[in-house]
């Protein structure tokens, strides 16, 4: 039976005016403008493009990722282009992953070397940040990992490290506030003035046997929906957790090495 191999993920080159350029002309108009008498609309080069999206100094062209290299050094050869325009590559988003409850006289080098035993990854995994486990003297370990590398651990979904048993999975980097629960913002920067539980009423009030997520509270009285809501707003059950799982993937690129 055939794998279904991963589509290439769509990637951007942003074009900017070039310091010396963007002195003489409208930095909005500029790129549009010598790209239009550069390159005909009728170029080879746009079956590599799938979309032009404006910014506000400049343009986002977004090809897949096995073609940008390509198109951008086919960009490279029009005529004045690197004197005019300033490409920039993002940097790829890869996913990353969590070592649970490691203790804390592991060092990094001995964790680094049974990933490596483990995946056959000849680089160490760059460590974004750890914090502290829920089991006392341990911490949780988070390391930016390419897709392929990804995908090897999660099959094993644990490693054994100086005899101690490490479980690991895909972290996801969702920001989100303990304090009214909800996402796109941390407690420090929260706008309520206190906690506040799924039954609309300040946490340390509640006498509530009945857990109720505030999230898919709220979702169902705004958008008439009736979507599970007997589950604490960090569960695997819950439809906004995994909403917001959904939208947080699609920024990551799975697939670059």
């Amino acid at each position: 039976m055939r794998k279904n191999t991963p589509k290439p993920k769509p990637q951007a080159i942003l074009l900017f005016p070039s310091e010396e350029s963007s002195k003489e002309i409208n930095k909005d108009t500029q790129i549009t403008e010598f790209l239009s008498k550069s390159i005909p609309d009728s170029s080879e080069l746009f079956k590599k493009i799938k979309t032009i999206k404006k910014l506000k100094n400049g343009l986002a062209i977004i090809s897949n990722s096995t073609e940008r290299e390509t198109l951008l050094q086919e960009l490279k050869k029009v005529p004045d282009f690197e004197t005019k325009i300033k490409p920039v590559l993002p940097a790829v988003k890869h996913p990353s992953t969590i070592l649970y409850n490691v203790l804390d006289n592991i060092k990094e080098e001995d964790i680094q070397t049974r990933l490596k035993e483990e995946t056959g990854h000849l680089k160490d995994l760059r460590l974004r940040f750890k914090f502290r486990g829920k089991e006392d003297n341990t911490s949780n370990w988070v390391f930016e990992t390419p897709g392929h590398i990804l995908r090897q651990l999660q099959k094993k979904k644990q490693i054994h490290i100086n005899w101690t048993t490490v479980t690991i999975r895909e972290f996801f980097h969702i920001k989100k506030c303990t304090k009214c629960q909800s996402y796109g913002h941390t407690a420090k920067d929260c706008p309520k003035q206190k906690p506040c539980c799924g039954l609309a009423h300040a946490t340390k009030d509640c006498r509530n046997n009945n857990i109720c997520c505030i999230n898919c509270f709220s979702h169902n009285r705004s958008y008439q929906t009736n979507i599970y809501i007997d589950h604490k707003p960090h569960s695997k059950d819950c439809f906004c957790f995994r909403s917001e799982i959904e939208i947080y993937k699609k920024a990551i690129d799975y697939n670059a090495e």
